[in-house]
């Protein structure tokens, strides 16, 4: 399955079908997501409530709250995928991907021998 696992019910349905097929979580990561720019203030809309906030960028603790609330998500997923079962591969889209499809499939497949 492809996705970017921002939605909790996401990792969840991933777990609950694993237990039936042979699952793996293909997490893709924008790294301008990981990453809050130094652009001063921008407003940021939240898609579940429709709440808007407005942030100054210009900050480094916002920056850096920002990346390290990022990478606690990430985290999190690989570590539910992880306890489900469920093998994660992690694609960068500033990266080529057919190389480390290909790597970790042989791998995969050199474990189930």
């Amino acid at each position: 399955m492809l996705s970017d696992f921002l939605v909790p019910e996401a990792r969840k349905a991933l777990a609950v079908s694993n237990r039936r097929h042979d699952l793996v979580a293909v997490t893709i990561s924008d790294p301008r997501e990981q990453v809050l720019p130094d652009v001063g203030f921008i407003t940021l809309a939240d898609p579940e409530t429709g709440e808007h906030i407005e942030v100054d960028t210009r900050h480094p603790e916002v920056r850096r709250l920002f990346a390290e609330r990022n990478a606690d998500r990430r985290s999190a997923t690989s570590k539910v995928l992880k306890r489900s079962g469920v093998d994660e591969l992690a694609i960068r889209t500033d990266e080529q991907y057919a190389g480390a499809l290909r790597r970790f499939f042989h791998m995969r497949q050199k474990r189930f021998r």
